[in-house]
């Protein structure tokens, strides 16, 4: 039931207006305020005055070893490619103005072990970054890359809670990088004529 609050179904619901189903799921969590906060935080957001929306992606499709694509069928609701694909799509045809960002999985690790280096079923976590990055471009969606710009290999120990989910620390990480890259378009140290020559 939890499943409703994947990114398709989100997508669904802003597309045509309906937060209905969402906040039937959202009721049952009366532990946990935050699904009914997002929920209400969907309703009372008007669309029409929205510029950016940012799809945050983290490492539980590559945990739970999810189907990358199927080669057959590229758009298969049910693949990681498929779930980008169709989720893009809805947005866009609704709110074609709409720029759509993409924040990529960052680094992680599962029982130990380097989700660089680990395939859990479907591949490593570099291999769902790269799918996602090749949709984006293929759906002209912004992709910002966490996994090397944010939480990496050196650091992910001072971001992360569990190895695995972002704690207070890396959320602002993240948030500061999407502010920095998406917001402030500061792509200064790729630029030549910023970088300075060591004496």
């Amino acid at each position: 039931m939890d499943d409703i609050f994947n990114l398709f179904y989100v997508s669904y619901a802003i597309s045509i207006g309906d937060f209905s189903s969402l906040k039937t799921v959202a009721s049952v969590h009366t532990e946990d305020p935050a699904y009914m906060n997002s929920v209400e935080a969907l309703e009372s957001t008007d669309f029409d005055k929205v510029d950016i929306i940012a799809v945050m992606y983290d490492g539980i499709d590559y945990i739970n070893g999810m189907a990358m694509q199927n080669p057959d069928v590229p758009d298969e609701l049910t693949t990681y490619v498929g779930s980008l694909i169709n989720s893009f799509k809805l947005l866009q045809e609704k709110y074609p103005y709409i720029r759509i960002v993409f924040l990529s999985p960052y680094y992680a690790e599962y029982d130990g072990s380097s989700s660089r280096t680990t395939d859990l079923g479907n591949g490593t976590i570099v291999n769902y970054f790269q799918w996602a990055y090749d949709t984006c471009g293929s759906c002209s969606v912004s992709f910002l890359d966490n996994y090397y710009g944010s939480v990496n290999e050196t650091n992910y120990k001072k971001y992360l809670s569990d190895d695995i989910h972002l704690n207070a620390e890396g959320r602002t990480k993240v948030a500061d990088h999407f502010v920095y890259k998406v917001l402030q378009d500061n792509y200064d140290e790729y630029n030549a004529q910023t970088l300075s020559v060591a004496k």
